[in-house]
């Protein structure tokens, strides 16, 4: 790795190193890929879905994503190979619902802060970013989610879902009160709509400006909880038993409102396809949940009508 005075330095194996945690279906995803994008033309490397706790994570990813160097690579080449950037991710994985644990102290733990440095080489520059999306449209992108293909490997139980994202949504304010420059939060709400947001984050990750994925839906996670697969002849031929399922025809309501409700792009929005919804609207009696909301995210549309209309 060449150093800013034009000298080799040998010991630097990434130059630009991110963690980023957050919640499933907040967004990680497409900010994830988009940050990588900040690094276009250059070696990069995404670790998605590693494991919590003191485990490594070229070893425990669900997938990765190269640039700049055949995807065969060798894990021991990879974990060597000087990088521009290297990206590591958290999700709310199937373990906390087993340990009980939360979700900030099963990814922040002393050990595998002391082993850092021998999974991923030395860093240049390291950050940690929070990804956070408003619980309205959090919660009901993974109810969504659960009730279509299950919890994927991650929590399942919502209650543990929403106590997780209040223990972000205080570690949010926490960082936002301190201003770290190596801790960020990035909410995915500003995020998705105000590119001049974009560019200061781009800046502060050291990338170079580059918004040319912002219309590229990311694979990883299954993509769009509220996305519909086109209708062909091709997905009919392959999917027509699928229809027939009982359970799917159960579901004809659900999808009929899906298709008469927000748009794709009304990611804001997405939340009122659940307000009916009994489980949905329970969460939302925990009042800290609303309040946490309104000192991160503001007034989001309909949602003060919506709190009111619950039971006290």
């Amino acid at each position: 790795m060449v150093t800013g005075n034009g000298e080799h330095d040998a010991r630097i194996t990434n130059d630009v190193e991110i963690r980023v945690y957050g919640l499933m279906r907040s967004g990680n995803h497409a900010i994830i890929q988009w940050v990588q994008n900040q690094f276009r033309g250059k070696v990069t490397c995404f670790l998605n879905n590693v494991d919590h706790g003191d485990h490594d994570p070229y070893a425990t990813n669900k997938a990765r994503v190269l640039t700049g160097v055949e995807d065969d690579i060798s894990t021991d080449a990879l974990r060597r190979l000087e990088k521009a950037l290297l990206i590591y991710s958290y999700e709310d994985r199937q373990i906390l619902e087993q340990s009980g644990a939360d979700f900030v102290r099963s990814i922040f733990q002393q050990r595998f802060e002391q082993n850092r440095e021998r999974y991923f080489g030395a860093s240049r520059h390291r950050f940690d970013v929070l990804i956070l999306r408003d619980p309205f449209n959090c919660f009901a992108s993974r109810i969504a989610l659960i009730s279509e293909r299950g919890p994927v490997g991650g929590v399942s139980d919502v209650d543990i879902i929403a106590s997780n994202w209040k223990v972000l949504a205080h570690r949010a304010l926490e960082i936002l009160r301190t201003a770290d420059p190596h801790s960020l939060v990035v909410s995915y709400n500003v995020w998705a709509s105000d590119p001049a947001y974009r560019a200061r984050l781009s800046s502060a990750l050291m990338g170079s400006f580059d918004d040319s994925t912002m219309t590229v839906t990311p694979h990883f996670g299954g993509g769009s909880s509220f996305s519909l697969d086109p209708i062909t002849v091709t997905t009919f031929a392959r999917k027509w038993r699928l229809l027939l399922d009982p359970r799917t025809v159960k579901r004809v309501p659900e999808f009929w409102l899906r298709l008469r409700g927000p748009k794709q792009e009304d990611y804001l929005g997405r939340w009122k396809l659940y307000r009916c919804h009994d489980e949905y609207r329970r969460l939302f009696r925990d009042k800290e949940i609303a309040e946490l909301s309104e000192k991160l995210f503001g007034d989001i549309p309909g949602t003060r009508a919506f709190l009111r209309s619950l039971p006290h």
